[in-house]
Formats: C-alpha cells, sequence, structure tokens
C-alpha cells in the first residue's frame, strides 16, 4: 500500500490530533482521581488549571484535525483500496468513540454538586467559559 503525499500528512494530522486528544482525556481522568470535590481554594485552583488546558488543547486539536478533515475530501485518488480507505478513514472513528469518552468526562467535572457552595458562584461562570469560549477569560 503505497500513500500519496498528501494522504501522508493527512495521517500525521490525525496522529497529532488523536494525540492530544488521548492527553486532554488522561487529564481529566487524572484530576478526577486528584481532585473528586472542589472544597478548598487550592481544589479550585487545580480547577481552574485543568479548565484552562483543556481550553488550550482544544485550539490545538482543531488546528491538526480541521485540515486533515479537508484533505481527505480534496485527495483526488480515483479508486484507493478498501485497506487504503480503512487506514485513512480509521482515525476519524477512534477519535469520534475517545471524544464521547472525553465529554462524559467533562460533564462529570463539570458538575455543580462537586463543587462546595463557597466556590459555585466562580466555578459556574469557569464552566460557562469552557464551554462557550475559544480561550480563557479567568
Amino acid at each position: 500500500m503505497v500513500f500519496t503525499s498528501q494522504q501522508i500528512v493527512h495521517l500525521g494530522l490525525l496522529v497529532a490530533a488523536l494525540g492530544i486528544l488521548f492527553l486532554g482525556g488522561f487529564q481529566q481522568i487524572r484530576y478526577l482521581k486528584l481532585a473528586p470535590r472542589i472544597e478548598t481554594e487550592a481544589d479550585f485552583e487545580a480547577f481552574k488549571k485543568l479548565a484552562r488546558m483543556q481550553m488550550y488543547l482544544t485550539v490545538v486539536f482543531l488546528l491538526f484535525a480541521m485540515p486533515a478533515i479537508v484533505m481527505i475530501f480534496t485527495d483526488h485518488e480515483v479508486r484507493p483500496s478498501l485497506g487504503k480507505r480503512l487506514v485513512l478513514w480509521a482515525p476519524f472513528g477512534v477519535m469520534g468513540l475517545f471524544s464521547l469518552f472525553t465529554k462524559h468526562q467533562e460533564k462529570k467535572i463539570q458538575d455543580p454538586g462537586r463543587c462546595a457552595e463557597s466556590f459555585r458562584p466562580e466555578f459556574e461562570l469557569v464552566c460557562l467559559s469552557w464551554k462557550k469560549r475559544a480561550l480563557p477569560d479567568f
């Protein structure tokens, strides 16, 4: 199986995007183990640090994933083999499945029930920023 230079770049972009996605997912798992609740100022600072990192990772992820998505649809190879199509499209499936997992983790992290009342207003502002903005404003 021989890949064109465009297909090699496409796969490289996808590998980078998957690496970023996995890094973000593992950070979420680690955070939930280390801080199941936000009860102290240190817990809240750890939450904000995680939220910032997740937001930055999302931007970097998109910088790799978006060109890969465009490239898969602009590939002009006439009839790629089934094996080649699987290699080129399978990373999108892995990315989709792992994105479901990370979204589930994100919902756990952003659950207001894990936050002490004293931090709740600030917690909700950070969560809103995390959900609605590309870059942190907290």
